[in-house]
């Protein structure tokens, strides 16, 4: 999945060079032509401006499960850390336990 990420794109800037861009376009008889290289440029000064961006599979699912919040995820990535470390904690009793 791409997107683009507009919280650091200035419009300002993406239409002043977007106006540059177009006032050094050439004229030209052929429509289909003229339209051609003024989509291209549009999209050039776009890219420049605010590329796409692609995400992780983890970011991905994420973004399709709007109802995992940013506290949910992080009641997640706790309890994983407790779980983990019961789980460390056990297996060094179990050796404890197997030594005695």
């Amino acid at each position: 999945m791409t997107f683009r990420d507009t919280q650091q794109f200035s419009i300002e800037n993406f239409l002043s060079e977007l106006q540059i861009t177009l006032n050094n376009m050439p004229s030209r008889e052929d429509v289909n032509s003229s339209l051609s290289t003024l989509l291209t440029s549009f999209e050039y000064v776009l890219n420049k401006h605010d590329p796409l961006k692609t995400l992780s599979k983890r970011q991905e699912c994420i973004k399709s499960k709007p109802w995992l919040t940013k506290g949910l995820l992080r009641s997640i990535r706790t309890k994983n850390k407790l779980y983990t470390n019961l789980h460390k904690k056990s297996a060094q009793d179990d050796h404890k336990w197997a030594e005695f």
